[in-house]
């Protein structure tokens, strides 16, 4: 399968964002649409029941159930970098 470079590029960058989140009070709404966009993007490829939108889609619990910035921001620094 190849994937088309626009895709990769926004991949790349999507990941990039949530290993380095940015410090903002909307920090959990940008970290659950940076996954519903990879899992959008990643779906393109895969079919939608993979491992890949499974474990995206406990993350994005994580970080929604998460109680404040701090908080968020290491679920998505730790919880990501087991991801990849």
């Amino acid at each position: 399968m190849k994937i088309r470079n626009e895709d990769l590029v926004k991949l790349n960058q999507l990941k990039f964002d949530l290993l380095s989140p940015p410090c903002t009070f909307k920090l959990r709404d940008i970290a659950v649409g940076y996954i519903d966009s990879t899992i959008e993007t990643i779906n393109k490829y895969v079919p939608e029941d993979n491992s890949y939108a499974e474990q995206l889609n406990k993350l994005k619990v994580e970080i929604e159930s998460a109680s404040d910035m701090p908080a968020i921001r290491r679920v998505c620094e730790d919880d990501f970098l087991n991801f990849i």
